[in-house]
């Protein structure tokens, strides 16, 4: 328990310290007409993630270049929100950073044909989902509470699938500590602070770990399930946005949580608790099948449809299912 207790106290020292830093040099968000707040919270907080991640390079030197991945996904989200790093900067990083924080899980099955192949679609995946954690982190307590819903349910199937780990615990609890220390700032009417890209990129990139282990565990892709609701409000979004022939790489507020916010003025944690809730119930009807290790395809491809048609549904009702030509082209 004294590492739990030192990577939850290195969370808080360093939330605090880089909230008083922050303040006073006045790195804060401005709010646009694409924004969900009206005020200036500090931006960033997501540097803060540093202290649990150094301290766990100690704890578990042997995952020093899946902890260095996660760095570089620190330190390139933040300097991205700071000085606004072009696209073919950022990118690289990303890869690099997934490559890095992943590789080691595959070490074992690269001597097996196809895992090479397979290995390089799974990095364009984990991208992906780092792209996504960065997209739907718009709303206050959105990512917090639903990377805590993810971690804790993977934490919970990989112990029950393969025993005790003490770097998955280490790396759980690390992600853990730091997200109810950040919610202090964030899970509130009027944030004090946002994660900015260097937390929900970094976050992105330890949920892929967690992701790609369960998924070598179970030997099935079924268990992208568990980040279902995330994935289908951001790949709908960007089909819809290409049907309507917008520019897809522009800042937008069209996912379906900022029309919930925008649109039915639901409050901020209202979404963010509707998104983590309906992730857990999804996770809890699957959980058999996933410690039986028998997760079942066609369930899994209805849910996501049901999933996508819902999604539309409710686009619809709010009156944002439409094709016009952007007028901002």
């Amino acid at each position: 328990m004294t590492d739990v207790f030192v990577l939850i106290l290195l969370s808080a020292i360093g939330c605090w310290s880089y909230f008083f830093w922050a303040r006073k040099k006045q790195i804060v968000d401005i709010p646009n007409e694409r924004s969900s707040h009206t005020h200036s919270p500090v931006r960033g907080m997501g540097l803060a993630l540093l202290a649990p991640v150094l301290a766990l390079i100690w704890f578990e030197p042997s995952r020093l270049p899946m902890l260095l991945g996660v760095i570089i996904a620190i330190l390139t989200g933040y300097f991205d929100d700071r000085i606004d790093l072009r696209v073919y900067i950022r990118l690289p990083l990303y890869f690099a950073s997934v490559v890095l924080a992943t590789y080691q899980l595959f070490i074992p099955m690269f001597s097996e044909t196809g895992t090479i192949l397979l290995y390089a679609a799974l990095i364009v995946l984990a991208v992906g989902i780092v792209n996504t954690y960065n997209f739907m982190d718009g709303i206050n307590g959105i990512t917090g509470l639903y990377t805590l819903v993810f971690v804790l349910c993977s934490y919970f199937l990989l112990t029950s699938l393969s025993g005790e780990t003490t770097w998955v615990y280490r790396l759980v609890m690390a992600v853990t500590g730091f997200a109810l220390v950040f919610g202090s700032f964030n899970y509130r009417k009027k944030a004090l602070a946002f994660l900015g890209d260097s937390g929900s990129v970094s976050l992105g990139v330890i949920v892929s770990i967690l992701l790609f282990l369960l998924g070598i565990t179970v030997n099935h892709w079924g268990v992208i399930i568990l980040l279902s609701v995330y994935g289908v409000d951001s790949v709908s979004t960007i089909i819809l946005r290409l049907l309507r022939r917008e520019n897809i790489f522009k800042a937008h507020r069209s996912h379906l949580y900022q029309d919930l916010v925008h649109v039915r003025n639901w409050t901020h944690m209202q979404v963010a608790v509707l998104y983590a809730s309906l992730q857990l119930i999804i996770n809890l009807i699957f959980f058999n099948d996933i410690l039986a290790r028998e997760v079942n395809t066609f369930s899994i491809i209805i849910t996501l449809l049901v999933l996508g048609l819902a999604y539309l549904l409710v686009k619809k009702q709010l009156g944002q299912l439409t094709f016009n030509k952007a007028s901002n082209e």
